[in-house]
């Protein structure tokens, strides 16, 4: 069995790259998140996260970083190359009753709206 890896060229991990995607990129909403997509001209994606303190302490909030950066390792086939994503967990939501299941359903949904946007 092959171990899907996340190296850090897939990752933004540089203030001024999160802030490109604020303030040039799309933003869309889904039930669990905030998600800005800016173009890198790359032909690979790249994902950022972004979890405030309102969330909660910082077991949970680096548990939110962990399931959505699991998503992306396995997902890494249907997320659309040459873009910069940042995800940004919504506030309202009780983060302590959400596992990787409900990450994977709500980000499949966006991504398969993504792809029918892009196609149709």
């Amino acid at each position: 069995m092959s171990r899907l890896k996340f190296p850090k060229k897939f990752r933004l991990l540089k203030r001024p790259q999160f802030k490109i995607c604020y303030e040039r990129g799309r933003r869309f909403f889904t039930s669990l998140f905030i998600i800005f997509r800016h173009s890198n001209e790359l032909d690979y994606w790249r994902v950022g996260i972004t979890v405030s303190k309102k969330i909660g302490k910082a077991v949970l909030r680096n548990r939110i970083k962990r399931l959505v950066r699991e998503y992306f390792r396995l997902n890494q086939s249907i997320i659309p190359k040459g873009y910069d994503w940042v995800i940004i967990p919504k506030k309202h939501v009780n983060w302590k009753q959400i596992k990787l299941q409900n990450v994977q359903a709500d980000l499949d949904h966006f991504f398969a709206k993504q792809k029918e946007h892009r196609l149709g």
